[in-house]
């Protein structure tokens, strides 16, 4: 007799077929890891399906433990970049989220900051996995009380696409050329196409009064 085909269905269902064609079912079933078939699942019988066989040949069942598993480990502190292509090849689904950072924090680039599977958890070929990985932003700096100058501050702008508009304020006794205010909020983030409104000490040199036109008028106000 010609064991049938079970591949891919339940054991009921084989077990079911394979008696139905005259053989008996082994108790002993063998488990096995498999990507192809559910788990659940036959994936194989031995005699081999196809085969010939004596009525009442005793028939074993192969049956699929799902795909195989792993221990994830801790990637935080790792490199984004190395850890996809090796879960990638272990058949997990990596994909990542940002979180916005400035680098004055010190924080290397694509470096996984968070994992949304905790670790020592088993997973296996199709489950997703999320890592978090920081965004470089640049913020605006205290143009005012780090005393930046002009060319300086003209030169952030140029990079962060910025437009600067400039104000002049007149006085005697500031520093010529020092910015005393910002329109942009120190610490806020910077934004494409921005502007930016800076105010810059004009010094200038008090009218000087003459003596004589002093005392006379001193005169006059006594009068």
């Amino acid at each position: 007799i010609e064991i049938p085909d079970v591949a891919n269905m339940t054991i009921k269902e084989a077990e079911a077929k394979l008696k139905k064609a005259g053989f008996i079912v082994s108790s002993k079933e063998n488990e096995q890891y498999s990507d192809k078939v559910e788990e659940g699942n036959i994936i194989k019988t031995s005699p081999m399906a196809g085969r010939t066989a004596k009525k009442g040949t005793e028939i074993i069942l192969y049956v699929s433990k799902g795909i195989e598993g792993f221990e994830l480990e801790n990637y935080v502190g790792q490199n984004y970049l190395t850890v996809e292509a090796i879960l990638k090849g272990k058949g997990l689904i990596v994909k990542n989220e940002t979180e916005e950072h400035t680098e004055s924090e010190g924080i290397k680039e694509n470096v996984i900051l968070k994992q949304d599977i905790e670790v020592g958890k088993i997973v296996k070929s199709g489950d997703i996995i999320t890592f978090t990985i920081p965004k470089f932003i640049v913020t605006y700096p205290d143009f005012v009380n780090e005393v930046w100058k002009l060319s300086e501050v003209e030169e952030f702008c140029k990079k962060n696409n910025i437009t600067l508009i400039t104000k002049e304020k007149e006085s005697t006794t500031e520093t010529n050329g020092s910015i005393v205010y910002q329109s942009q909020p120190v610490g806020r983030k910077v934004t494409d196409g921005a502007s930016l409104t800076i105010t810059i000490i004009k010094k200038i040199t008090p009218p000087v009064v003459d003596q004589k036109d002093e005392e006379d008028n001193k005169k006059d106000d006594k009068w």
